[in-house]
């Protein structure tokens, strides 16, 4: 817990006294020190209001939510990331471990003789351990760009895309090493993905298409990646969206939890958001009139929406159980929304954009998705959250540094 700094007590042997006045005047008579005595208490009285004043100032205060804005206990500040090795400019986040060990970052390479053999990019892997920052591991990507890395749930592998899409590497994040394994050529069959991948049931899945030797589209949906094989046979279908984009072809967002359940919006005029869960069959869940942000986990979409009374609100639907919860009917402009792989934790962000700062709140289904504040996230310079698999954690990094937060 941080503690919040407060001014020092204000001490009496600092303060001068009506002794001390009469043994620095001893020459004086008694009436100059009575005379003096007045204007001496003034002083005092003075210094221990002024003292008061920085004890009130210094401390927390309170939140209109509750929360408590003390200074938020920054793990790693610009200059620990020069001890550590890290460029804080050239470093951002990419996701966190399911159980909260560790955070996988991304930093663009400044070596030309790294870049003049293709990499671009390297991922620095910062592990934890009770909440401080233990080791920092180092891991070369050869590719030319960066695009989107997804981690499996042991937090043992993650699968990065490269290059538009074109480019695969398996990087073990045990070893610390990276393999290409695969990277389109012309004229050879293969698969391009949209920068849209996932780790689910005990393997990668991503969004893209596949193509013929002359680059001709011949499948368009989801495919497993099966790393038993090698070549274009590591692409296995999953599910054809063809059926789904024809149908309501302009998406407002798309989001993929398993290669048989799928959160979309859609927008059929202005001013109203369809809301649907699903592939087969499709079921429409909710319309608005406008979506803010959105997350999705198993069976379950958190999303930000203006209602059609003008309301806002956080609401968070099972789509198997068909309960609702209301996180955020305060009507305020919540967004930016987080939630746990469980579909139990949700973390959002409440900006405020007259003193450009943001604030998070979370909630557990444990506690009825009762929404509480971050203490350590309030009021802060805007900055990038991730949020453990788990929900037990989360990282936050913004201009003052990175922060490693435990949500209890």
């Amino acid at each position: 817990m941080q503690r919040a700094r407060v001014a020092p007590e204000h001490n009496d042997r600092h303060a001068p006294s009506t002794v001390d006045v009469c043994t620095a005047q001893r020459v004086e008579s008694s009436r100059l020190v009575t005379r003096r005595l007045p204007f001496v208490v003034l002083l005092s009285l003075a210094f221990a209001l002024w003292a008061f004043a920085g004890l009130v100032a210094a401390r927390p205060r309170p939140d209109p939510h509750g929360a408590t804005l003390a200074p938020p206990p920054v793990l790693l500040s610009p200059s620990g990331f020069r001890q550590k090795g890290l460029e804080m400019r050239a470093f951002s986040m990419i996701t966190m471990s399911y159980d909260g060990s560790f955070l996988v970052g991304l930093e663009r390479v400044a070596d030309v003789r790294l870049k003049l053999r293709g990499i671009a990019c390297e991922l620095r892997v910062l592990h934890y351990a009770s909440a401080h920052l233990v080791r920092v591991d180092t891991i070369l990507l050869p590719t030319t760009a960066f695009e989107q890395l997804a981690l499996s749930s042991d937090g043992r592998t993650a699968l990065v895309i490269g290059e538009g899409g074109s480019k695969f590497i398996l990087v073990n994040l045990v070893k610390c090493t990276a393999r290409v394994i695969w990277t389109h050529r012309r004229g050879v069959p293969g698969f391009r993905c949209d920068q849209v991948a996932w780790w689910f049931n005990g393997a990668f899945y991503m969004v893209g298409y596949l193509h013929d030797s002359e680059s001709r589209m011949v499948y368009n949906g989801i495919v497993r990646l099966n790393l038993a094989r090698s070549g274009p046979a590591m692409f296995e279908r999953a599910l054809d969206l063809t059926p789904l984009e024809r149908r309501f072809r302009a998406f407002c967002f798309q989001l993929f939890v398993d290669p048989a359940q799928c959160f979309f919006g859609c927008m059929p005029r202005m001013g109203q958001v369809d809301i649907y869960a699903g592939t087969s069959p499709i079921q429409k869940i909710a319309s608005v009139v406008a979506v803010g942000g959105v997350a999705a986990s198993h069976n379950r979409l958190l999303y930000a929406a203006r209602l059609n009374g003008g309301q806002r609100d956080v609401i968070l639907k099972d789509v198997e159980t068909h309960q609702i919860w209301h996180l955020g009917r305060d009507n305020l402009p919540f967004n930016y929304l987080f939630l746990s792989l469980d579909g139990k934790t949700a973390v959002i962000t409440l900006m405020n954009f007259r003193n450009n700062t943001m604030s998070y709140f979370y909630a557990r289904q444990a506690q009825g998705f009762k929404l509480r504040p971050v203490p350590a996230l309030q009021n802060v310079r805007p900055g990038t959250l991730r949020l453990a698999g788990n929900g037990s954690a989360c990282t936050f990094f913004n201009p003052d540094g990175l922060l490693y937060v435990r949500l209890r």
